[in-house]
């Protein structure tokens, strides 16, 4: 029986933002890493709109992200 949920909306308890920016900094090692975060919120805010607009299924807006964040760093098709 679940007796409790704990929601996070503002980051208190994960610093899902903090851990966001760590692991697309990482994935890019050779970019520059403020530039490559800020890119990378910019992008999630606008696919996250799309997602909440239903223009876009969960799963899209996750590819989305990242698939155009390679391609503006030149990687892939």
């Amino acid at each position: 029986m679940i007796t409790a949920v704990l929601f996070d909306l503002d980051g208190t308890l994960l610093d899902h933002e903090g851990a966001a920016r760590r692991a697309v900094v990482g994935m890019f090692p050779d970019a520059d890493p403020a530039r490559l975060a800020a890119r990378w919120a910019e992008l999630t805010e606008e696919a996250v709109d799309r997602y909440l607009a239903g223009e876009l299924s969960f799963t899209e807006q996750r590819r989305l992200r990242i698939v155009t964040l390679a391609r503006e760093l030149g990687l892939g098709a």
